[in-house]
């Protein structure tokens, strides 16, 4: 059921890109999910990138007067998002991206969980590895491709690869997929202890701390 829209987009559109007119009284969150309906492929999922608020008649001469006087009075603010076209599965399965753009005047929807389990290939899995964040779905991938395929976590320095790591190879200790873990940092010695993080935490992702000390060994030279 599509429930009332977020927005409009205007301006210029691309394949990969639009950004949309937010009405009052709507709030859009930088990172949740959209979705529009294109003409040729149906409805389309897209992730809101950025979330601006601006003002016509508030400019710099307006912004220093009132910088002077010490207040400002009423403002009549616009707000306006930009977003990424995560694609649309076709019928082969395979995520795509339209070879046409939306048109400006098209309306934005808040994405329902349906269509974002199925967009981004959440339907099925046993390796559970976390929530979406801000929408609380369940992100597990297939085990079955990450032992039969390349796997590479990428992201910039701090940003929890090796934890990554760490929850992928629990959830493998979990399902009793054996592993040769090449580990020149000691970074994943800790899979033999429970994790000793708040209990907030356990309850939030819905798991409870456990080490695999009977199921590890280490060798060291």
């Amino acid at each position: 059921m599509v429930k009332d829209s977020v927005g409009v987009i205007y301006g210029r559109t691309g394949s990969f890109k639009f950004e949309f007119a937010v009405p009052d009284g709507v709030v859009v969150r930088r990172g949740e999910y959209v979705k529009v309906w294109h003409a040729i492929e149906g409805w389309t999922l897209g992730h809101v990138d950025d979330v601006v608020r601006m003002s016509d008649d508030f400019r710099l001469r307006e912004a220093a007067s009132a910088a002077d006087a010490g207040r400002v009075g009423d403002i009549r603010e616009k707000t306006a998002a930009s977003a990424s076209v995560v694609g649309f599965r076709g019928g082969d399965g395979l995520l795509r991206t339209p070879n046409t753009p939306f048109s400006p005047g098209d309306k934005v929807f808040r994405a329902d969980d349906e269509i974002i389990k199925y967009t981004l290939g959440l339907l099925g899995g046993d390796i559970y590895v976390g929530l979406l964040e801000g929408h609380g779905l369940r992100v597990c991938l297939d085990g079955d491709d990450l032992v039969q395929k390349h796997v590479s976590i990428l992201a910039r320095t701090g940003s929890g690869k090796s934890y990554t790591a760490a929850v992928i190879l629990e959830e493998l200790l979990e399902n009793g997929i054996p592993m040769l873990i090449i580990d020149p940092h000691g970074e994943y010695l800790t899979l033999r202890e429970s994790n000793d993080v708040d209990d907030k935490v356990f309850k939030r992702y819905g798991v409870t701390g456990k080490g695999y000390g009977k199921q590890v060994t280490v060798y060291t030279p």
